[in-house]
């Protein structure tokens, strides 16, 4: 479930569509997540259960127009049907004054390194 490097590739390839597509500017983001139930009944185990999903965004800006979209299809196909979305909304909603990416140069630009992934599952016991 875990490939940093090809969902880096892949979240590249989505701005970089959008980009191509028209978006003055865009970003995006993926989200992935496991889970894992296991059930007791009367000191045996009942049953073990294990869901994992992703989740891919994009956020585009036409002028000072924006759209969000998302999918769970992480396809090359999907990113394309993404893209085509995010624009045709961001082409359909009134302009906002406010919209855009931050400036590089922000307070943000080097954020703290926070560990706040763990990778590691449990054991069994």
């Amino acid at each position: 479930m875990n490939d940093r490097d090809g969902d880096l590739d892949r979240l590249d390839d989505l701005v970089a569509r959008a980009r191509r597509a028209g978006a003055d500017a865009a970003d995006a983001m993926l989200a992935r997540s496991a889970a894992l139930e296991a059930s007791w009944r009367m000191g045996r185990n009942e049953g073990v259960e294990r869901a994992e999903a992703a989740d891919l965004g994009l956020r585009v800006f036409v002028g000072a127009r924006q759209a969000v979209v998302s999918t769970t299809d992480l396809g090359a196909g999907a990113r394309d049907l993404l893209v085509e979305r995010a624009l045709a909304m961001a082409r359909a909603v009134p302009e906002d004054p406010y919209c855009g990416l931050p400036d590089a140069a922000g307070p943000a630009s080097a954020p703290p390194a926070l560990d706040l992934a763990d990778a590691s599952e449990p054991g069994s016991q």
